[in-house]
């Protein structure tokens, strides 16, 4: 969504629409689905530029990273930013940030705010790294497939590491000493 900042006088600019952005994040091999994503938000104009303030909510379906069962999370997500209209402003790769940028936006004086990049990195930083079922999810056998949440198998007992072959006709040697 473009934003036209030269047209926010003392009325803010306040929006509210729902996005389909699932294939966006189609790439995300743990992503299963996506909800519809309700982005709200609101631009104020205030001394030293604009204020952004936005909310984000959905629910993603996402795969155990260890056992592969499915997990729902709910995501609620809020943003606040200064947006600072500058001439010659430079380009977000040639800015060297300081603490003080944090929470600050600049954009060459003139153009548009093109909110939807900063809708999708919040939702790319809602996603988890390793989403887990559990914190305490035991995954899948390497062998068999069997999920070790529901239970053992046989395959732990009765596997061994080939790269601990070499050693076992040593122990075999040194047990017949």
């Amino acid at each position: 969504m473009r934003i036209p900042l030269q047209q926010i006088g003392d009325d803010p600019f306040r929006w509210q629409v729902t996005l389909d952005l699932a294939d966006r994040f189609s790439e995300s091999s743990e992503l299963l689905r996506m909800d519809p994503v309700e982005w709200a938000g609101l631009v104020t104009r205030v001394e030293a530029g604009f204020l952004l303030e936005t909310s984000l909510a959905t629910r993603l379906v996402l795969a155990c990273d260890r056992c592969l069962k499915e997990l729902e999370q709910e995501v609620k997500d809020r943003l606040s930013l200064l947006v600072l209209p500058q001439a010659g402003a430079p380009l977000a790769a040639e800015l060297e940030l300081e603490e003080r940028d944090f929470g600050v936006l600049h954009i060459p004086e003139g153009e548009d705010l093109d909110s939807e990049p900063l809708l999708l990195e919040m939702l790319d930083l809602s996603l988890p790294m390793k989403p887990l079922c559990r914190d305490n999810c035991a995954g899948l056998c390497s062998e068999c497939g069997l999920d070790r949440n529901d239970g053992e198998c046989d395959c732990a007992a009765s596997a061994t590491d080939p790269r601990w072959s070499g050693l076992e006709g040593l122990k075999r040697r040194l047990a017949e000493d």
